[in-house]
């Protein structure tokens, strides 16, 4: 959160160098982000923005990177982002955020977090696409397509929806979904569900840490592979460890003991 503020704080220094100019004003959609955010929403170009992405928990910032859209590339992208802001997506992300803070040493929880993002990035598509024609798709995909290639991998802050800053096997499922809209939820869908098995499966057994009380390693030792029983004379057992004696073992105790060779006073290996 300190790291959130610290990013909205700059982002508010910057000069409102696209907000609401008259061509970029046109291709808004109010219906996404209500008629009281319609004024408030922010659109910055910023260079170190590897793919356009909106953030903020109560009023709209759309972050552009240094590149040139033509006006149909800025309506899909803008459509993509403000149905993030109208789904409340970025406080899902803030929950999950959290949950995988809290249990940062789960790898299932990361697991579940990234199917969650995924599955988010494909309902928003699904959703501004389910009344487009293929032309329209296809449009999409191609905006998707050129600002992935012009992306440089760079990660935005965690409390930040991305446009196209995923690997281009997701960029594939993403343009398979706008086609197939109920094949890659039921797969999405699927992905999730075992993610949470796996999260709910990693909690029913714990890690605790073991340790030896130092009194009690002082009077201890350990079996090593120096280690022998001495069958005496007078039938009496003795354990040794490291060719020192270490005690005296009855009949009961060589059971226990069963993997250790036993041997005369010759030195002599005695069958079981």
């Amino acid at each position: 959160m300190h790291k959130y503020y610290n990013f909205i704080f700059y982002i508010s220094g910057l000069s409102d160098n696209v907000r609401l100019s008259n061509n970029v004003k046109q291709l808004l959609v109010p219906e996404l982000i209500g008629e009281n955010n319609y004024n408030k929403c922010k659109i910055h170009r910023c260079s170190f923005a590897s793919s356009p992405f909106i953030t903020g928990l109560s009023k709209p910032n759309i972050i552009l990177p240094d590149i040139d859209f033509t006006d149909i590339e800025l309506r899909y992208i803008f459509l993509h982002e403000l149905q993030y802001f109208k789904y409340h997506d970025i406080f899902l992300k803030l929950n999950m955020e959290i949950i995988a803070s809290l249990f940062w040493w789960n790898p299932f929880i990361h697991l579940l977090k990234r199917q969650i993002s995924n599955l988010l990035e494909l309902r928003v598509d699904t959703a501004i696409s389910k009344n487009w024609n293929e032309k329209q798709k296809t449009e999409y995909l191609q905006c998707l397509t050129n600002i992935y290639r012009q992306s440089f991998n760079q990660k935005h802050p965690q409390l930040a929806m991305d446009f196209s800053n995923q690997n281009s096997n997701f960029i594939l499922k993403r343009a398979d979904s706008l086609f197939y809209h109920k094949r890659s939820l039921l797969h999405s869908v699927l992905f999730i569900i075992i993610s949470l098995f796996l999260v709910f499966s990693s909690f029913s057994f714990v890690f605790e840490p073991y340790i030896i009380i130092p009194e009690v390693v002082q009077d201890s030792f350990s079996i090593t592979d120096n280690s022998h029983i001495l069958l005496d004379d007078d039938g009496a057992y003795y354990l040794f460890v490291d060719d020192k004696k270490m005690g005296t073992l009855n009949n009961s105790n060589i059971e226990s003991f069963r993997n250790l060779k036993i041997f005369n006073k010759k030195m002599e290996e005695i069958q079981k």
